[in-house]
Formats: structure tokens, C-alpha cells, sequence
């Protein structure tokens, strides 16, 4: 059995090589490597990858989410409204999510990422502070100032 190999050369080097796609013309094959990275996101874009991200990030993020993905008209609807709900971590910390879809699954029968958009805006959730984050305070002493230390 002969296999063929496709090269790309780019300025005299071989930058990628691949076993020659059989089958009908016009076929095409993607190498998941090669693709850009924004284009990796959303060829990963899959429900279960959507349920994972949001088990991640909370119990409630993964009501919400398991209700954005059952309740579309079509998959390809659930997916897009998964994708802008994912979008959020780019914006908000994950506790700040879990802390509007907490609220959100209280308050409505049927949430949407908007409705969770206007939660979000409308609460203000503190950053937890890391117990690693030294504590800037009066980091001289009394003696400093002239006090009994």
C-alpha cells in the first residue's frame, strides 16, 4: 500500500506535511492544530463542552446552562446562546457568574444570558481576597513614628 504525503513549503521550508485525503472531490480535512485560535473555540463549541465549562464554574451556571441548550429551537440556537453565555468569563469572574445564576434561577422560570447580563450589572459581587495577598497596612511599625513598638 503506497501512501502520499502532501508538503507545504513556505520560503524554501517545509512547514506542514499530511497523508493525502482520499474520497470524493472536493473533500477537505482540517487540522485542529493549524486552525486559528479563534477559530479553535468555536470548532470546540459543543454541548458537552459548553456543560463542562459551566460545571466548572458553578451548579447553578450548569442550570442555566443545561436550560440554554435544552430549551432552543434547534441545536445550532442552544450553541449560540452557550457561546455568549461562555463569552461572560471574559468579562466577569466565575464567582460573579455563579453568583447571578444563583440569582437568576430564584427569580425567573425561564433565564436567558440577557436576564443574566442585567443581574450581573445590576450586583456588585466583591473579588475574594487570596490568602497569599500580603497586607499592605502599616508595614513600618510604631518605632517608625516614634512610638513604643
Amino acid at each position: 500500500m503506497k501512501i502520499e504525503v502532501v508538503e507545504v513549503f513556505y520560503k524554501g521550508n517545509r512547514i506542514a506535511s499530511h497523508k493525502r485525503l482520499t474520497g470524493k472531490f472536493g473533500q477537505f480535512s482540517t487540522n485542529h492544530d493549524h486552525l486559528p485560535a479563534e477559530h479553535k473555540l468555536f470548532v470546540d463549541h459543543t454541548p458537552e463542552n459548553a456543560l463542562a465549562w459551566a460545571e466548572e464554574v458553578g451548579i447553578n451556571t450548569l442550570a442555566v446552562m443545561r436550560y440554554l441548550l435544552k430549551s432552543a429551537a434547534s441545536e445550532k440556537q442552544g450553541l449560540s446562546a452557550a457561546f455568549r453565555f461562555k463569552g461572560l468569563a471574559r468579562k466577569y469572574a466565575a464567582i460573579e457568574i455563579e453568583a447571578a445564576c444563583t440569582t437568576v434561577m430564584k427569580i425567573a422560570t425561564a433565564p436567558t444570558v440577557s436576564v443574566v447580563e442585567r443581574v450581573m450589572k445590576s450586583q456588585k459581587i466583591p473579588a475574594p481576597k487570596t490568602i497569599n495577598e500580603p497586607d499592605y497596612g502599616f508595614t513600618r511599625g510604631a518605632a517608625y513614628f516614634g512610638g513604643n513598638d
